[in-house]
């Protein structure tokens, strides 16, 4: 089940929900004003290829979402991840595509934009330093709510 944010430009804040079903989800209301007209928002996350599973830095030792290794079970189940690969970045813009069409979600005029730069090569850091709000950057003054939300 994905994880979902929103943003409310009435409150000023980032949500995470919950999404139990792709196909039937509608965008919910702000749970702290009420806003019925959020903007999705993409969550920002990391994953790394190679190496061991832990690494220094965390008790666990991995990073943010730990260090995914070769035959690790988390990433072999995503689909078209076999077609990804991390240093290019049109598979990326293309895989994005992917996802999207294959959770039914249709993409955003700011995602679409995202992997239309993407698929024509773009350099991915610049691409975040333009359009960083809609990749889920610092959200320009917005706070980020802890709760996870069931949508």
């Amino acid at each position: 089940m994905p994880i979902y944010e929103y943003r409310c430009d009435e409150c000023r804040r980032v949500f995470s929900f919950l999404v139990r079903n792709v196909k039937d989800h509608e965008p919910p209301a702000c749970p702290q004003c009420g806003n019925d007209n959020l903007s999705r928002v993409l969550s920002p996350c990391s994953m790394h290829s190679g190496g061991s599973k832990h690494s220094e830095g965390s008790p666990e030792g991995g990073g943010d979402m730990g260090d995914f290794g070769p035959g690790d079970e988390a990433l072999e189940n995503i689909p078209g991840i076999e077609d990804l690969d991390e240093n290019d970045p049109k598979s990326l813009g293309r895989w994005m595509r992917r996802m999207a069409d294959e959770m039914g979600e249709p993409l955003d005029p700011e995602m679409d934009e995202i992997c239309r730069r993407l698929e024509s090569g773009e350099d991915p850091e610049k691409i975040d330093e333009e359009l960083g709000e809609a990749m889920g950057g610092d959200m320009g003054g917005y706070d980020h709510d802890d709760t996870l939300y069931d949508a």
